[in-house]
């Protein structure tokens, strides 16, 4: 946990003398959230097993649950950051899965054996590894007490979390707890921001690659801004061709500007891969995007494939304002609806581009863009 911390000062510190990096600053505070979160879960499985197996006839068990856990889940938020954070992207589904369980299960083989080893050591004094480890205490737990149970116990847990992590990356978190908890199964309404992504001159691109390297240079792009849509809480509803449509709940889209810095973020991503995309494709991808929001109904719908799914006007009149960027030559769009909603000091990085009778709407909808296109793209300061 100290290097997170340490990692995470000095970021602060390189966020403050250069704004290019408010998004790793972003990044490592949503990787400190995930760590403790792993490190309290694994410390609450740790006590859970001494105390179905062994009672409370003595308080070793749970000392040992701790630390397994402890030092467990520290070791795992670790390799998850710096052993399986870049192979994770290269890897199917499948053999990513088993690599975790492997790694994770050689890993807390060797906890469960090292603790028990040193409680053995403590609770009855021994002072050597080999006095601890020939003693009739450390011999009966490895051949006949529940060592096997306690490792099946450790790596069975470990193998659901893993499958169901990658699984929730997949599917996205929300929507796998969503349709696990059965939220949705009667539709609710909901108040949301939607933001729609695209990918310019996709068709000028497209005709000039093959229709393999195109579809790797949209899942490349989608891939690379992935960590932008996460950084801010954005939630990924769907892929449409070079299109990605993102959504918050009012409060998360709102906090620190999350939805503005959404495309901040990403513009600031793909200018510092540029030369990446330029040797592999040919071509530097830009992007336009709209912002809107209001109330939408959010339900399952589907039975063979079931899917979470939004409708609602505020899902059409987003996609009319993605529409007016390539009319306005404006790299983003936001509705008066939704710039109300922002503080001042957002409110004076725009100007209104004028009102607009967008197909299907019957009153003219005022829109705005930002006042310098070619402005500091990380100029906001968070409120």
């Amino acid at each position: 946990m100290y290097i997170l911390y340490y990692t995470e000062i000095k970021v602060y510190i390189q966020a403050m003398a250069n704004p290019t990096y408010l998004i790793k600053f972003a990044r490592w505070k949503r990787v400190k959230q995930t760590a403790y979160f792993i490190l309290s879960l694994s410390i609450l499985l740790g006590l859970v097993y001494p105390a179905f197996a062994d009672g409370f006839s003595s308080i070793y068990p749970f000392y040992n649950g701790i630390a397994i856990g402890i030092i467990g889940g520290a070791m795992i938020s670790l390799i998850e950051l710096y052993i399986f954070h870049q192979p994770k992207k290269k890897m199917s589904f499948i053999f990513l899965v088993i690599a975790k369980s492997i790694v994770y299960s050689l890993v807390f083989t060797a906890l469960v054996l090292a603790v028990i080893f040193i409680s053995r050591m403590i609770q009855y004094g021994y002072t050597s590894f080999s006095e601890t480890y020939y003693s009739d205490e450390f011999q009966h737990f490895i051949h006949e007490e529940d060592l096997d149970s306690i490792l099946l116990y450790a790596l069975g847990l470990t193998s659901i979390m893993v499958f169901i992590k990658e699984i929730s990356k997949k599917l996205g978190r929300a929507a796998l707890i969503n349709f696990i908890t059965g939220r949705y199964y009667r539709p609710i309404m909901e108040d949301r921001i939607f933001m729609f992504l695209d990918i310019n001159d996709s068709t000028t691109i497209a005709e000039k690659m093959s229709g393999m390297k195109y579809h790797s240079f949209v899942n490349q792009f989608f891939k690379d801004i992935t960590e932008s849509i996460l950084t801010t809480s954005g939630e990924v509803h769907q892929y449409v061709g070079d299109e990605v449509v993102i959504t918050w709940n009012m409060k998360k889209g709102l906090k620190d500007n999350n939805c503005l810095y959404t495309y901040f973020y990403a513009k600031q991503t793909i200018a510092n891969l540029s030369e990446k995309y330029l040797s592999k494709y040919g071509f530097v991808p830009s992007f336009k995007v709209s912002l809107h929001c209001g109330h939408v109904i959010r339900g399952e719908i589907g039975e063979i494939k079931s899917e979470i799914v939004f409708s609602g006007d505020v899902m059409n009149t987003t996609s009319r304002i993605e529409g007016l960027c390539g009319t306005l030559n404006e790299p983003i769009l936001i509705s008066q609806q939704l710039m109300d909603k922002f503080p001042e000091n957002v409110k004076g990085k725009f100007n209104s581009k004028g009102s607009f009778k967008l197909k299907g709407k019957e009153n003219k909808l005022q829109v705005f863009g930002l006042i310098d296109n070619k402005a500091d793209c990380l100029n906001l300061t968070l409120s």
